[in-house]
């Protein structure tokens, strides 16, 4: 089962990616995100936007308060990466990550999503060549 079709509350997420419940909150905020209230759980989009996130701060050394204007302004993650790297974000997560750093569980959200674009790109390509 793939890591976001798991439920996650603030403080679930906290402790799978090893980090305290405010560093969450931080996240969300810097992400542009509203945290889910007490009891409730965060949405796909907002896992996969948490990851997009992590990657830049952590990997592309964004800076937390300009994530919002650089990346997101640009249009995505995807973009930002290929204007600022000169690569796809696909490139960049497997030639420059560690095995370590691809096991975090932001990055792994982001390697299944781009598994799963893959899957989908080669289904449609085999439909299309019928």
């Amino acid at each position: 089962m793939k890591n976001i079709q798991r439920l996650y509350t603030q403080s679930t997420l906290a402790a799978r990616c090893k980090v305290s419940l405010q560093t969450i909150k931080n996240w969300c905020m810097w992400a542009g995100l509203t945290p889910p209230k007490k009891a409730t759980y965060f949405s796909c989009d907002e896992l996969e936007a948490l990851a997009d996130f992590y990657i830049a701060y952590k990997f592309l050394r964004v800076q937390q308060n300009a994530y919002i204007d650089c990346v997101l302004g640009m249009g995505g993650l995807k973009k930002y990466i290929a204007s600022v790297r000169r690569m796809s974000l696909r490139q960049f997560v497997t030639e420059f990550l560690t095995a370590e750093e691809k096991a975090h569980f932001l990055v792994q959200i982001l390697v299944d999503k781009l598994e799963e674009e893959i899957e989908d790109d080669e289904f449609n390509f085999s439909g299309t060549a019928a």
